[in-house]
């Protein structure tokens, strides 16, 4: 069943930012700290030692980013939505999801997790900004399933209330304060 941008942007209005439902996926990395930096950090060096473990072991590539995943996952479905000739749709999809995202999570944010400032607002903007892009307005393209298997990943860490701190090898680091 698809879903219309419309029915998107609602959810992203009552997602539980930052308040985990105790039920993380086991395919995660999930690293817990006492308060949302901390544990934002310790996810962040967790994945930058990761990366540069990966980077080591692999053929340079010429992609520099920490996810070439959602670089490939990005160009496939921004020339998809080109061919189709939809730039106008992708670029109101993306700008609409990541501002309401933004502003939910910030107000969230301000009162369970003060200490994240924009940062954790602003990756749940980004997520769920590729997301609407990718997954809605280009659901009816030709886009290779891993890519939309990645973003529908990258959302569900949201939606259980945990944060997204990046994807390294196809592992997400995801993280939250453990305790109030």
């Amino acid at each position: 069943m698809s879903r219309s941008l419309e029915q998107f942007i609602e959810e992203l209005r009552t997602l539980p930012y930052f308040q985990p439902d105790g039920n993380p996926d086991p395919d995660w990395l999930l690293v817990l700290g006492k308060t949302w930096s901390a544990a934002r950090n310790a996810a962040a060096d967790a994945a930058k030692a990761a990366l540069k473990l990966s980077a080591a072991s692999a053929p340079a590539s010429g992609d520099s980013s920490w996810d070439s995943a959602r670089t490939a996952a990005w160009n496939a479905a921004k020339i998809a939505a080109s061919d189709a000739g939809r730039e106008a749709a992708w670029e109101a999809a993306w700008d609409s999801a990541r501002d309401v995202t933004r502003e939910a999570a910030w107000a969230a944010a301000r009162s369970e997790a003060p200490d994240t400032a924009w940062a954790g607002p602003w990756d749940a903007a980004w997520h769920s900004a590729d997301y609407a892009a990718i997954c809605i307005v280009c659901a009816d393209l030709s886009l290779p399933s891993k890519h939309l298997q990645t973003i529908e990943r990258r959302l569900n860490v949201w939606r259980k209330g945990y944060a997204l701190m990046a994807e390294v090898g196809g592992t997400l680091y995801v993280y939250a304060a453990h305790g109030k």
